[in-house]
């Protein structure tokens, strides 16, 4: 009798038998939300995302809440924001004890604490898990004693300070320890006020040359400085970049430079610096914030030449009054570039030297754009920016060549409706139009737009009362902000935008009554999706 064969067992096999790079391989397809977790989950997932480097590490991110005292006149609430017992704005949670809940294996971290007390940032940083962080960036207004409670992170190798760093002591316990892990750093001392209540740009730097040499050699692995200073013949600036090592990419904001001498002392330090650097500048004879036009009645005056001969120029902006060097048109390695009304007639000379320009701002005090922006091929944004709110804003029918425009905004213009060369534009990925028609018109431009901004004072007659049908044609958008007067019908507004798949963020700006009703109907058909208003 002939015996029966039965197959042999399959052997098991889990997760765990892959080998360790592929393995890492998968993990790194996760997003970093969802790899945060994977290093609590066990030692050898642990060890696998450790051993993949900054490239797989996580970054967790704890965003700070807003300075509620920039949209409240109410001291009871601007001091209860302000205690320590602080809330987490983006995730509803108690901001101390999700900073404090960090694994302890975590050796990224990102506090956005923008728009908040620099006292935020040493209460957050005082809970986290000091056992394993290596990478620390911090955003916001970094307080004066943050050395000292950097010195708990005995594992810290690199450090990003994007904001403002201008009060950090350098010279102080700790300091010449940081300045050693500092990668990137911004100084912006807006420290002065005057009567009226406006910031304006501090003097200097607080630094006499001396300690901004000593301050630079220390900086040993910063390859990344932005400056905003009131510029005054300043010495502390050069000092500064020419002791930094290690230097790759220079933004310098000069505030209140008033003459050409002013503006031959910015160009004579950036033709000084090494030919590798990435150089942005921005030169306005405007020393208080957001108050460029106040200066209209002085003399104009001329950057003088030179720009020609810094090849790491990358970004040039020019404030109100101040006109573009005679050797501009030499300028051919721009990326971006902003200019006033006195220059947009040179457009018209831009042909071939600017094929690089990818990004190009035009504040106007006429609505006509120059046609000849269309043989800018290369750009991908592009801002216009109304000074004096005309009308309308022109935009050429050959916009629609600019194939590889992927941001528009138009700002400051009363538009009947969005220009009809916008309407075919199926390369827009982020349109902004501020203040908005109350008709968002049917086109290509919505097939494949992840960010919209329509909004507009609610006040205006012209502002949408209900959410425009031809919202459902963009079912690539992810982010929207929009304006919408009364909300007729909430229901149907919120299914509208249930329907958009992609869609992860909605800001609403409405005083209508039925707007709750909007909300409740909207989160109840997507959970998912992020919801803030402005009223």
């Amino acid at each position: 009798m002939e015996r029966q064969r039965t197959a042999a067992p399959a052997p098991r096999c889990s997760f765990s038998d892959l080998p360790s790079p592929v393995a890492a391989h998968i993990f790194s397809l996760l997003s970093n939300d969802d790899r945060l977790p994977m290093l609590d989950v066990c030692t050898a997932w642990h060890a696998i995302v450790d051993a993949g480097g900054p490239a797989l590490w996580p970054t967790a991110v704890i965003k700070g809440p807003m300075d509620i005292s920039a949209s409240t006149d109410n001291q009871a609430e601007i001091d209860a924001a302000r205690r320590p017992a602080l809330y987490d704005c983006s995730f509803h949670q108690n901001l101390l004890g999700k900073a404090a809940g960090l694994s302890p294996r975590l050796r990224s971290l990102f506090v956005d604490a923008d728009s908040t007390q620099p006292e935020t940032i040493l209460s957050i940083l005082a809970v986290v898990p000091a056992v394993s962080l290596v990478r620390l960036s911090i955003k916001g207004r970094s307080p004066g004693l943050l050395p000292v409670v950097l010195q708990r992170f005995r594992q810290l190798q690199r450090v990003e300070l994007t904001g403002d760093a201008s009060r950090v002591s350098w010279e102080g316990p700790g300091g010449t320890w940081l300045a050693r892990m500092i990668c990137s750093l911004e100084l912006a001392p807006v420290i002065m006020e005057n009567e009226d209540g406006d910031e304006a740009i501090s003097d200097d730097l607080c630094l006499s040359s001396r300690r901004a040499a000593h301050l630079g050699a220390a900086l040993s692995q910063l390859t990344r400085l932005a400056i905003t200073v009131c510029w005054d013949d300043d010495t502390s600036v050069p000092a500064l970049v020419a002791a930094l090592p290690t230097l790759q990419a220079f933004s310098l904001c000069a505030r209140g430079v008033a003459n050409a001498k002013q503006a031959a002392s910015v160009v004579k330090l950036l033709a000084s610096l090494p030919l590798h650097l990435t150089i942005d500048l921005t030169v306005t004879r405007a020393v208080f914030i957001d108050r460029e036009y106040d200066y209209e009645d002085w003399e104009e005056f001329q950057l003088p030449s030179g720009l020609a001969a810094v090849p790491g120029l990358n970004s040039l902006l020019l404030g109100t009054g101040i006109e573009l060097p005679p050797d501009w048109l030499q300028l051919s390695r721009l990326r971006a570039l902003t200019l006033h009304n006195d220059d947009l007639e040179r457009l018209t000379l831009i042909e071939h030297p600017f094929t690089s320009l990818t990004q190009l701002q035009l504040h106007m005090s006429s609505g006509d754009v120059a046609p000849a922006l269309a043989s800018l091929t290369s750009l991908q944004s592009l801002r216009l920016e109304s000074r004096v709110r005309p009308s309308a804003c022109g935009l050429p029918a050959s916009l629609t060549a600019l194939t590889a425009l992927t941001c528009l905004e138009v700002l400051g213009f009363d538009l009947p409706s969005l220009p009809a060369s916008v309407q075919d534009m199926s390369s827009l990925r982020t349109l902004a139009v501020m203040p908005s028609p109350n008709q968002l018109p049917a086109g290509r431009y919505l097939e494949g737009l992840q960010e919209l901004r329509w909004t507009g004072s609610l006040t205006q007659y012209s502002v949408a009362r209900d959410l425009p049908p031809s919202l459902a044609l963009a079912t690539c958008l992810e982010r929207l902000e929009v304006s919408v007067l009364d909300f007729r019908c909430s229901a149907s507004g919120a299914l509208l935008l249930a329907k958009l798949p992609a869609l992860r963020a909605v800001t609403v700006h409405s005083m209508s009554d039925n707007y709750t009703g909007f909300k409740s109907n909207l989160r109840a058909l997507r959970p998912d999706l992020r919801i803030t208003s402005w009223f």
